[in-house]
């Protein structure tokens, strides 16, 4: 994913990916591997510091109507990428908080992985 992004980068194109399945919810080591993804995300350009976290969707979301609890429209407050992956990070990894470093990467604070991609109530 990351090599990705790198090449859009390069272009001059800000990118966020998709991680998406069908499943009501992530292995362990599946959540690990996004969480180091989102810790080492590139920033997007422009005059605010937005992460290019990956945009992590699950079955409840993917298979919810507009009007359900479930769906993207009732839980990511914007329509633009940077507020979509956040939200869905917090939704499905457990990102609690986040801040830049002065190294280009990402300080994350995770609910413990036990809690993270449970399938909401």
């Amino acid at each position: 994913m990351r090599a990705v992004q790198e090449w859009f980068a390069s272009q001059g194109i800000d990118c966020w990916t998709l991680f998406a399945t069908l499943r009501p919810s992530l292995d362990a080591d599946e959540i690990e591997l996004l969480r180091a993804a989102c810790e080492t995300a590139p920033r997007a350009r422009g005059s605010m510091i937005v992460p290019q976290f990956p945009i992590v969707l699950l079955e409840p979301e993917l298979s919810a109507p507009w009007m359900d609890d479930n769906s993207i429209e009732k839980w990511s407050s914007t329509r633009s990428a940077g507020d979509l992956a956040i939200a869905s990070c917090g939704r499905n990894l457990g990102l609690q908080q986040w801040s830049p470093t002065a190294t280009e990467t990402w300080l994350c604070q995770w609910a413990p992985a036990s809690e993270a991609s449970e399938p909401p109530q």
